[in-house]
């Protein structure tokens, strides 16, 4: 049990968050599939193709970054030193969550996840002694955990 004062990622459903927040945060993230398309589309087209290529492409993104920056140098998205929280928004597997890998919030929690998340804590079973990082308070449902 993580007892210690080094927090762990902490891992939180998407249907523990309050209203909107989700939509507020896949807003102010950067979608991953998307920067990838855009980046080769880019590198192949220009002009109206790529105008082309870029307005009208539909996709079902499962992961987006938030509190993150690019780095051009290492082609690699970087914790943003200065956001309030780093988190990972993700629908993969099936599992809609939250991955919150660095933020200014804490909270003890009583599990980890398993198995999809390992070694990262469960943010919606309950009050316990594994420290872990999570989303500000106003961003959780607590009537809903």
């Amino acid at each position: 049990m993580n007892t210690n004062d080094q927090p762990v990622t902490g891992v939180i459903s998407w249907w523990s968050l309050a209203e909107f927040v989700l939509d507020e945060l896949i807003d102010s993230g950067i979608d991953v599939l998307w920067e990838s398309y855009k980046k080769e589309c880019e590198s192949e087209l220009v002009g109206e193709e790529l105008d082309h290529a870029l307005e009208f492409a539909e996709f079902d993104s499962t992961e987006v970054l938030v509190g993150f920056m690019y780095d051009e140098k290492t082609d690699q998205y970087d914790i943003d030193p200065d956001a309030e929280f780093s988190a990972i928004v993700s629908n993969g597997n099936g599992c809609p969550t939250v991955q919150v890998v660095k933020s200014k919030h804490t909270t003890r929690v009583k599990a980890y996840c398993s198995p999809c998340y390992p070694n990262q804590a469960d943010l919606d079973s309950g009050k316990g002694a594994i420290l872990a990082y999570t989303l500000p308070d106003d961003m959780i449902d607590n009537s809903r955990q």
